[in-house]
């Protein structure tokens, strides 16, 4: 799946905390966001404490694009950093709703700095303001006389779903709703007392004299500060996990692991599974099939379909090959008025090699959300030569919205919604369509329970 089928997850949180001031923090953040970058492309903030004054940066586009620029170094020993998608609130000033956002609490609270990742669906009725800014409302108003209890007051009011870390001038709070929605993991560097805390574990590539401490568990908040390190200060029973399927799916970065289990071998395993139960194209490789089987390739769609199409190629035994390249620097291409404009700019936006002439291809991409990148894609492979061209999605058919922090449109604009398997083959024009069924998704991750609500309409009513 890529950015031009418009489903985003909402952001991505990256901290750093030492005990002593390091002029390299603020670049170090903005190099950590970069490795979030997928997780939000809309703006991006910086919080830091200098002077023993908080201070926020915030600019609207890509890290790279804005702060990577800057090279700004500052004296700190806590940064917070954060990507973002708006999934909730209003947009009037663009910066309003940029993360880290500043707070004011009690005497004994004062100021600090937040940063979430998720959506929080039941305070939707209570304020119009984003859910971000609701949290900050509920701190500036506790009475609570000191962080953990009023982070335990919060904690049992938000149900879910958020990943939230918060710098005050004393310390590092992160926290993760019960059911562990959204990933949150926590990095050291060896022997000192100097800590990173990110959304995902590919952040660590930028950073490699940390190492992995271990993953914010749900119902879960945690502290740091110069007197005691890392320490607990909460854990709430949790027997109702639920995370994000989408995660594995689709948003995570590749080179990441969610509560321990690696995002690329799953995704492979999602590949070979749909070998596995693929009857039409084993008939074709048969011994008495008349299809010669060196006519037939697999192709991983750009970017996010390679890993799932390789596991599929290897388990079927059948040659894979990336005879479809997604060129640089392309943005968003199919939001035009009539097929041949986009059939056009789909033309420019992938390099397909001229080798795919005649052949049987084996499409393989991590989903289909309104169905009109895939229609497009596949009308320009027929006009390049294809005999046939077979999809095989390594997830289920998404259906319904999602209310926790993914941008899922509604019901209505979701291809697969309303439609069979055969209705929706038809509207994009493949030869033929296959999915994984969800309790192949389910079973392949257990014993970690997953929300699938976006596949099942199971929504969690707790959180409304």
């Amino acid at each position: 799946m890529d950015y031009d089928k418009n489903l985003h997850t909402e952001c991505g949180v990256f901290a750093l905390f030492s005990n002593e001031i390091n002029e390299n923090y603020y670049l170090n953040t903005v190099n950590g966001l970069e490795t979030l970058q997928h997780r939000g492309q809309e703006s991006a903030g910086i919080a830091y404490i200098e002077n023993n004054k908080f201070v926020i940066d915030k600019k609207i586009g890509l890290v790279r694009d804005t702060f990577a620029i800057e090279k700004k170094q500052v004296k700190t020993n806590m940064t917070l950093g954060h990507v973002r998608y708006s999934t909730s609130g209003a947009k009037t000033n663009p910066l309003d709703d940029v993360q880290p956002l500043y707070g004011n609490g009690n005497k004994n609270l004062g100021e600090f700095v937040i940063a979430h990742n998720g959506n929080i669906p039941h305070i939707a009725n209570k304020t119009d303001k984003s859910d971000s800014h609701y949290i900050v409302e509920l701190l500036e108003k506790t009475e609570k006389t000191n962080w953990n209890d009023a982070l335990i007051d919060i904690h049992n009011i938000l149900k879910g779903a958020y990943c939230i870390v918060i710098i005050t001038k004393s310390g590092m709070y992160c926290m993760r709703d019960q059911y562990g929605y959204k990933p949150l993991c926590i990095g050291q560097r060896h022997y000192r007392n100097e800590f990173v805390v990110t959304s995902e574990t590919c952040s660590f590539r930028v950073l490699d004299k940390y190492k992995i401490r271990k993953h914010v568990l749900p119902g879960e908040i945690l502290m740091i500060d110069s007197e005691n390190g890392l320490r607990e200060v909460y854990k709430k029973p949790n027997k109702l996990e639920s995370k994000c399927l989408f995660e594995y799916i689709y948003f995570m970065d590749e080179r990441s692991n969610f509560d321990g289990v690696m995002i690329d071998t799953k995704r492979k395993e999602f590949g070979a599974k749909l070998a596995e139960n693929d009857f039409i194209i084993s008939s074709y490789i048969q011994p008495d099939s008349a299809i010669y089987k060196e006519d037939i390739v697999v192709i991983g769609c750009p970017n996010t379909g390679i890993i799932g199409g390789k596991g599929y190629a290897e388990k079927m035994g059948i040659r894979y090959e990336q005879l479809i390249v997604k060129k640089r620097h392309m943005n968003r291409t199919f939001i035009l008025p009539t097929d041949e404009e986009r059939k056009k700019k789909c033309r420019e936006k992938y390099e397909i090699k001229e080798s795919i002439k005649d052949k049987i291809v084996i499409l393989v991409d991590d989903s289909i959300v309104r169905g009109n990148t895939m229609r497009i894609l596949i009308a320009v492979l027929f006009e390049y030569g294809c005999r046939e061209i077979h999809v095989r999605i390594t997830s289920p058919p998404i259906k319904y919205p999602c209310y926790y922090g993914i941008d899922i449109p509604t019901s209505m604009e979701l291809v697969a919604f309303g439609k069979t398997i055969f209705e929706t083959r038809d509207f994009i024009g493949a030869t033929s369509l296959m999915y994984i069924p969800i309790d192949h998704m389910k079973e392949m991750l257990s014993p970690t329970k997953v929300c699938s609500a976006c596949f099942t309409g199971d929504f969690n009513e707790e959180l409304f």
